[in-house]
């Protein structure tokens, strides 16, 4: 989306980005788009295994210190007032339940907080709050970006149509979009924590033969569940602020078919968020 507005000579005053979102918006804001996207590019799954610090549950299974760590390479800037954009992390506070935008301090620290997904990466405390992924909030920060001055606001939703597409948990149901002859290249991070946990929690001796026994259908893992309940959650949440405050433009690039953390298909992702962008701002009169 980004590489089509540039193409478009449309610069962006203002920036700000929820969970993913505000990864990849702070590293926009800090000029640094190329380093993200190189990586972003060539990224296999044993790469990203390198992000997964399990930790005992204290909050979430994963620490997070890693993906700070990445952030702040990514970005190459310390601190949120020293990017040459205006940016905000979107995040939830869940003491209270309310929307926490994060605009200045360590920016690392804040891109951690709002990609904080609950049960899977431990909330980051932060002035008295107890952040974690801002999706539960404002998944599309159309209201925090007019509050943070911008008059015309362009919209990327990455959770459009995804409930019908991802949440499926029958075995050998391949989700649209993916050929059949496609392989994998390994297990991926829900597996991967799936299948950690699974080693925590096995039935005692006793018990295991009754339970293979009542064994049936696997049911998803428990971090499926927490994915599936994100998305449903997200949705709803985008519907009804978009009843109340509608972005100008709106772009949704069609990756219902990507999983949840797949970002080995950043690829694939990268192109059809350029051909979602290009369609979405074709005939639109920018104010410059």
């Amino acid at each position: 989306m980004i590489r089509a507005l540039q193409e478009m000579g449309i610069v962006p005053g203002v920036i700000a980005g929820t969970s993913i979102g505000a990864l990849v918006g702070a590293v926009h804001a800090a000029g640094r788009l190329d380093t993200l996207e190189r990586i972003v590019r060539r990224l296999k799954w044993r790469d990203l295994m390198v992000f997964v610090d399990v930790v005992l549950p204290r909050g979430g299974f994963i620490d997070g210190k890693r993906v700070s760590e990445f952030i702040r390479a990514c970005a190459g800037v310390e601190r949120i007032e020293d990017l040459s954009v205006s940016f905000g992390a979107v995040c939830t506070d869940i003491s209270t339940g309310r929307e926490v935008v994060l605009a200045r301090g360590d920016l690392a620290k804040a891109v951690q907080a709002s990609i904080a997904i609950p049960g899977i990466f431990t909330p980051v405390r932060w002035r008295g709050w107890v952040l974690v992924d801002g999706g539960l909030v404002n998944p599309v920060p159309v209201s925090t970006l007019r509050e943070m001055g911008a008059d015309f606001v362009i919209a990327v939703d990455l959770n459009h149509g995804i409930v019908h597409a991802r949440n499926q948990f029958r075995p050998g149901l391949e989700p649209p979009g993916k050929k059949k002859e496609e392989k994998d290249e390994g297990p991926g991070i829900l597996e991967s924590l799936n299948r950690k946990l699974r080693k925590v929690s096995l039935p005692s001796r006793e018990h295991a033969g009754r339970w293979r026994r009542r064994k049936k259908e696997p049911l998803p893992g428990i971090f499926d569940v927490l994915a599936a309940s994100l998305n449903i959650m997200e949705i709803q949440i985008t519907r009804a602020r978009f009843e109340v405050d509608k972005p100008d433009v709106l772009i949704r690039p069609p990756l219902a078919h990507i999983r949840f953390l797949e970002f080995t298909r950043g690829r694939e992702a990268i192109r059809l968020g350029y051909e979602a962008a290009r369609k979405a701002l074709e005939g639109v009169e920018i104010p410059r």
